[in-house]
């Protein structure tokens, strides 16, 4: 910390000012293994919030991140925090009645509707 202020000093004294981004924490940023064994959790276990993936990850080797970094970084590599409702089959009945509703309209000319 010391050496970061007096570094911070000398760029103010020598240049006048200071550049903002210098002043934040450097971010951690995710190497590529850590984020291939996110993305593994994100498979296999798709109901997961990503507070539990973060602490899954950070216990099996990966740094440890807030939750917004690791959903930002699985939205970053197509992944979505939601996990699509599960649509029942058809019925036998339904697929009877559809089944017909083809056979009888099989010849019809859909160019003229």
């Amino acid at each position: 910390m010391e050496l970061f202020k007096r570094k911070c000093l000398q760029e103010l004294y020598y240049n006048g000012t200071i550049d903002p981004k210098e002043l934040r924490r450097p971010r951690r940023v995710l190497k590529e293994n850590d984020m291939r064994r996110i993305a593994q959790m994100a498979v296999h276990h798709p109901v997961w919030s990503a507070r539990k993936t973060a602490n899954e990850a950070a216990a099996r080797g990966t740094p440890r991140v807030h939750r917004t970094t690791i959903a930002r970084n699985l939205q970053r590599i197509g992944y979505l925090k939601w996990v699509p409702k599960k649509l029942l089959m058809l019925t036998e009945k339904q697929r009877l009645n559809r089944l017909e509703w083809c056979r009888e309209n099989v010849n019809r000319d859909w160019e003229n509707i």
